[in-house]
């Protein structure tokens, strides 16, 4: 299987084969938190564990040998949340950011799954702006070449493997003849 990669956040695994109209997400894979942040972001392994979606990489790590091309997450939603739009965030994330709804886990989370302080001060736009430029946005832009690289075909589909994951070839065969 050959992994290309796409700078720090994530991993795009190729088709082996011939290739099926899906792309498989694992938005939620990554445990990695770059050193070279700086804003003090302040995170127990524990929760970092906790709050990925472990093993999920694994159930779907066959996806490439039927088919289907994987982008797989490197980095921990902590760094920057790829299954958000990136203006999901509140005032106490991200300096300037909208005051309602309040949500302590959104495009960039300050608090754990348990309720621990992860970010002890909002960002500043700064801040905010390069994680997005550095890890959300080359997500994004990967993901919506895929679906253009599918364009001669009328539909493709995009499995978000967030939790448990069905039968991959199951799923593939399934979609791909729909």
């Amino acid at each position: 299987m050959q992994a290309e990669d796409d700078g720090d956040g994530f991993v795009r695994l190729a088709p082996v084969g011939r290739e099926v109209p899906v792309v498989v997400e694992v938005p939620h894979a990554g445990t990695l938190i770059p050193r070279d942040l700086g804003d003090g972001l302040s995170v127990a392994p524990d929760d970092v564990l906790r709050d990925a979606d472990s093993f999920v990489d694994a159930l779907w790590a066959d996806a490439p040998s039927t088919g289907a091309v994987s982008l797989v997450a490197r980095v921990s939603r902590y760094v920057v949340d790829l299954n958000r739009a990136e203006d999901d965030v509140d005032a106490r994330a991200v300096e300037g950011a909208r005051a309602t709804p309040v949500q302590p886990r959104g495009v960039i989370w300050r608090q754990s799954g348990a309720g621990r302080c992860v970010l002890p001060a909002a960002l500043t736009r700064e801040a905010y702006r390069r994680r997005l430029e550095r890890y959300y946005a080359p997500y994004h832009a990967a993901l919506a070449a895929e679906l253009r690289a599918n364009k001669k075909i009328p539909r493709a589909l995009v499995e978000r493997a967030d939790a448990l994951a069905q039968d991959l070839e199951e799923v593939v065969t399934q979609k791909a003849e729909a």
